[in-house]
């Protein structure tokens, strides 16, 4: 608590030191391979879910609506009756992602 004290309020060099070397020391740094085998297996885990991943876009245009975001906040500002009667094609359209 002494070297605590002194490295904080009186700014001691040397008890700040002995305070992190004492720490170093009671938690050592986990070992590399340690790291190395985790890093491993993240790759091989982001290699083959790339590998797994499917097109889902078809080459058909879209039938439904693709609106910007700042269109639909203008809309609600100024026409609140007109956006309220679309709420649901809107809802919909952001959680299909058609708001951009």
């Amino acid at each position: 608590m002494r070297l605590f004290a002194e490295a904080n309020s009186q700014y001691d060099f040397d008890s700040a030191a002995e305070l992190l070397n004492t720490w170093n020391v009671l938690n050592p740094v986990k070992q590399t391979k340690e790291l190395d085998v985790v890093s491993e297996s993240r790759k091989e885990t982001a290699k083959n879910l790339k590998a797994a991943t499917v097109d889902t876009g078809s080459l058909a245009p879209s039938s439904k609506k693709t609106y910007r975001r700042s269109d639909l906040i203008n809309l609600r500002l100024r026409d609140p009756d007109r956006y309220y009667a679309m709420q649901d094609e809107i809802m919909d359209a952001y959680a299909t992602g058609r708001v951009k």
